[in-house]
Formats: structure tokens, sequence, C-alpha cells
């Protein structure tokens, strides 16, 4: 018997033992978890800050992009007002080089139409004997003239 409450007493320490490395162990294990907890919610806590910081880049970075959209459109719309108002001022050009050279013409042809009334007025004046007559001649080529002119600066005047 005694050797059986000896056995029972070994057996009951070696139970406490048992248990209190158990409760050892498990306090452990406790505390273990209990810190890889506190680091995930450290972790946690870090990543909801990082996306908060995350979406305020987003925000503003699409702000940015609206803003950078909505100038290149304003930009687009003046470049193209300006294509086309280069388009009228070729248009504009092309036209003026075309009167110019249509002006350049016409002086040419009252060049020479001047050039063949001074002939006809030295010609005239040649054949004459006396001043009176010759001064007749002359006011009817101005009259000729002055007619010739009115017409032309008409026809100029029309033609623009």
């Amino acid at each position: 018997l005694e050797a059986s409450n000896s056995r029972c007493a070994i057996l009951e320490e070696e139970k406490q033992d048992y248990f209190r490395e158990s409760k050892v162990s498990l306090m452990k294990a406790e505390s273990l978890n209990n810190d890889k907890l506190a680091k995930r919610e450290e972790m946690i806590e870090t990543l909801v800050k990082q996306t908060e910081v995350l979406k305020q880049d987003i925000k503003r970075l699409t702000e940015e992009l609206e803003l950078k959209s909505a100038e290149k459109y304003r930009l687009q719309s003046k470049i193209e007002s300006a294509e086309v108002e280069l388009s009228h001022l070729r248009e504009e050009s092309q036209k003026a080089n075309a009167n110019a050279a249509d002006l350049q013409s016409m002086v040419e042809s009252l060049t020479v139409e001047r050039d063949l009334v001074q002939r006809r007025i030295m010609d005239s004046l040649s054949g004459c004997d006396d001043g009176k007559n010759s001064f007749a001649i002359l006011q009817t080529e101005k009259s000729n003239l002055e007619v010739e002119l009115k017409q032309l600066t008409e026809s100029l005047v029309n033609e623009k």
C-alpha cells in the first residue's frame, strides 16, 4: 500500500509537473500569439495608413490628370483655330499675290499706253507748223488721255 501510495504521490507530482509545464507552455504560446497579434495589428494599421496615403495620392493625381486633360483640350482647340486662321491667311495671300500680278500687268499696260501716247504727241507736234495748232492738238490729246485714264481707273476699281 505504501508502495502504491508512493507511486500515486509520484504520479500526482508528475501530473502537477506536467500541468505546470503545460501551463508555462500555454502561457508562452499565448504570449507569442499576443506578440504576433500585436505585430499583425501594427501591420494592419500601417497598411491602412499607407492605403489612405495612396488614396489621397490617387485623388490628387486624378485631379491633376483632369486638369491636364482640360489644358490639352484647350490647347488642341487653340491649335485647330490657328490652323483655320492660317488656312484663311494662305487663301488671302494667294488672292493678294494674284491681285498684285494683275496690278503689275495693268501697270505695264499703262506704261506701254503712256509711251504710245507720248509718241503720238511727239509725232503730232512734229507735223504742226505753228504753236496754235500744236496747242489745239495737245489739248485734244490731253482730253483723250484723261478719258482713257478715267476708264482704266474705273476698270481697276471694278476688278478689285
